[in-house]
């Protein structure tokens, strides 16, 4: 197998297109996982989609109670096939949090 390794200049900056590519790939798959968590948010509280983005704080924008917050940890993990520490849990506050851990979670 052969690497191809390609530098191209932008704004006098030298860039290496295998950066630009994971790093792009890293995003989509980021947004991705937020995606999915949202899907599963609005099927977990019956809320439209567009009242909940990154810095959506769970239980202060969305009113979520304890037993909403536990039903959704539940769901991702069940999405997501990765489980989820009451320790890990009890540190979310705003979505970001939650999609971040499930990202790296998952890239293991």
């Amino acid at each position: 197998m052969v690497a191809v390794f390609k530098t191209v200049t932008y704004n006098n900056l030298y860039m290496d297109t295998n950066y630009i590519l994971v790093k792009s790939h890293n995003q989509w798959r980021y947004n991705m996982v937020f995606e999915k968590i949202r899907e599963l948010i609005v099927d977990q509280l019956g809320i439209e989609e567009d009242e909940i983005t990154l810095n959506t704080h769970l239980m202060k924008d969305l009113e979520a109670d304890s037993l909403d917050a536990v039903e959704i940890i539940m769901a991702i993990e069940d999405e997501f096939g990765i489980e989820v520490p009451d320790e890990d849990a009890e540190k979310f506050q705003l979505i970001s949090d939650i999609v971040k851990y499930v990202e790296e979670k998952t890239a293991e």
